[in-house]
């Protein structure tokens, strides 16, 4: 993906937030792009609590997703 700006966030720069699509206790923060926008490339952190259970959904924007610490499963279908 190209891109016409180079972007460095800092860790004291990142603002977490309460998400009201997600459950008490997940917090988000953006880093690069709008989830708003359909069709942006969108770079999310997301803090969720243990054995936290995302249901199906989908997107409208292309997700990049690293995993700082712990683990993660998917599925798809």
């Amino acid at each position: 993906m190209a891109q016409d700006k180079h972007v460095q966030v800092t860790a004291d720069a990142v603002a977490w937030k309460d998400n009201p699509a997600f459950p008490k206790g997940v917090q988000t923060a953006t880093l690069v792009g709008d989830p708003t926008k359909t069709g942006e490339a969108v770079v999310l952190r997301i803090k969720f609590p243990a054995n936290f259970q995302m249901p199906p959904h989908t997107h409208p924007y292309s997700e990049v997703v690293t995993i700082i610490s712990g683990a993660i499963g998917t599925s798809q279908g």
